[in-house]
């Protein structure tokens, strides 16, 4: 229980460390980036484009952005999983009919792991993951028959650590997938191993 309890605080250190070298990191590209704009003897070097629904975004609030391995850029929204070329948008959206589209459109929250698979955090529908390499989606939801794949409905944050373990936190507790195996850290009045508030 105390080794448990050591690693997850440190665990939750190493997330709060991973965001304020995040935070420190974007403040000094933004600062590089106005710089370098306003010193560069090119102005057309650097170009500001703003993307909208009209461009194909599929909704204006986003909430998370990554660029992966081939240089696309994704980004978490409220109606769904959108992936810019530097052209055009794809939208990847729910679909009731196929199992193998995401499973909300509220995929707000986005991770990109060291194999190359994109972690969508939903609200309202779990976890999805997409592999980058072969396009196949795979759903984690809160409604499932087999209770070994349920991941709580509203997903909030992803990270991957150093073994390279998914820790996925949610409204309901921390969930940990080492490989197919899922493992789930929550509060529960019978539990005395779990968190004592389940927010993560």
């Amino acid at each position: 229980m105390i080794l448990f309890i050591a690693q997850l605080v440190e665990l939750l250190r190493s997330i709060k460390k991973i965001m304020w070298v995040n935070l420190k990191l974007a403040w000094v590209v933004i600062y590089l980036g106005v710089f370098t704009s306003a010193t560069a003897s090119n102005a057309e070097q650097w170009q500001a484009v703003e993307l909208k629904v009209d461009d194909g975004l599929p909704d204006s609030t986003v909430y998370s952005m990554a660029q992966d391995k081939e240089g696309f850029m994704w980004f978490g929204t409220t109606n769904g999983l959108a992936r810019y070329d530097g052209y055009s948008f794809k939208v990847f959206r729910h679909d009731g009919a196929d199992e193998n589209t995401l499973s909300n459109n509220n995929a707000g929250n986005i991770y990109l792991d060291s194999n190359n698979r994109m972690w969508i955090g939903t609200f309202g529908g779990g976890a999805n993951v997409l592999n980058l390499n072969d396009g196949k989606l795979r759903r984690y939801p809160y409604s499932n028959s087999n209770l070994n794949d349920m991941i709580a409905e509203n997903v909030q944050t992803f990270i991957q650590d150093k073994a390279g373990n998914i820790w996925i936190g949610t409204g309901s507790g921390l969930y940990q997938l080492n490989g197919e195996k899922l493992k789930y850290y929550g509060h529960s009045n019978h539990d005395t191993d779990g968190n004592s508030q389940s927010r993560v």
